[in-house]
């Protein structure tokens, strides 16, 4: 019986170290027989923004991917542009579907409801400098007689601010949003003036820039009636610019003196009497003149 385990060992561990000696021969043929896989890609279809129509829809998907994603933020841009614009028209159509409300009432003292804002305003101003007259004063326009106690009710008093305390915080609130839309729309409008070019492309303002604040302190104050006349009154109160203005213009003088110099001794050419040739002073009080404020 030991001898036949025996046996069955001997045969088993031969049986082992053969398939050992075998096993790196076919590991390495079917590393040999085996094909490489392929790596598949998968490639992301980017979807063109809704408002394009078809013929710019099939472009968009032949655009190169930086092109696309550029394109689809511009239009997220836009998007989010033409919604706070819906935003604020719907604020304004608040306001003015209040106004017919009420415009029964209103209209004898109101004629727009940009004029009723403007009233309320002064109510609240007048609120903010002396509550107690400015009560008084509302209660005889209504024909209210009102009598304040000489003992002092301190709960009536401290709802009375409260409730007043609301409405100016409401008042503020709203005065603050107009003066917000006014400054922002101050801003491209002054933009605008001075991006604009002539007929060659050139600024039609070239001291724009240097004259910005200037023209923003006289339109607000009321210095100036419009953009143009700002910019020209702002050029000529600006010292470097002033200098600038006025070596342009001596230089115009002498360019256009030349030119009549030289066509008036032309051969060919007939004489022709030259502009009369003003002097620095006169040339000054001339400019001076159209500037003056």
């Amino acid at each position: 019986m030991n001898d036949i385990r025996k046996e069955l060992e001997r045969n088993l561990k031969a049986s082992v170290q053969k398939n050992n000696e075998q096993s790196p021969e076919i590991e390495s043929e079917k590393a040999i027989t085996q094909e490489p896989q392929e790596t598949i890609v998968e490639e992301t279809v980017v979807i063109a923004p809704k408002s394009y129509r078809k013929q710019f829809a099939d472009d968009f998907k032949n655009l190169s991917p930086e092109w696309q994603n550029f394109l689809l933020e511009r239009e997220g841009q836009i998007e989010k542009g033409f919604s706070e614009i819906n935003n604020k028209i719907s604020g304004y159509k608040t306001l003015e579907d209040i106004f017919k409300q009420n415009y029964e009432r209103l209209s004898p003292c109101f004629e727009k409801a940009k004029d009723w804002l403007e009233g309320l305003a002064k109510v609240d101003e007048a609120m903010d400098k002396n509550p107690l007259r400015t009560i008084k004063a509302i209660a005889d326009y209504y024909g209210i007689k009102i009598e304040f106690p000489n003992h002092r009710n301190i709960r009536a008093n401290s709802d009375i601010i409260n409730r007043l305390e609301e409405l100016e915080h409401g008042f503020n609130a709203l005065q603050n949003y107009f003066h917000a839309e006014k400054s922002a729309r101050f801003a491209v409008e002054i933009e605008n003036f001075g991006s604009q070019c002539d007929e060659s492309g050139c600024p039609k303002h070239p001291f724009f820039n240097q004259v910005r604040e200037q023209m923003a302190q006289m339109m607000q104050n009321g210095f100036a009636g419009s953009f143009e006349d700002a910019y020209l009154k702002a050029v000529w109160l600006n010292p470097q610019t002033r200098e600038k203005l006025i070596s342009k213009q001596i230089e115009d003088r002498a360019s256009q003196a030349q030119k009549s110099h030289d066509a008036a001794f032309a051969p060919k050419g007939k004489a022709a009497a030259p502009d009369k040739v003003l002097s620095l002073r006169e040339e000054l009080e001339k400019n001076m003149a159209k500037f003056k404020i």
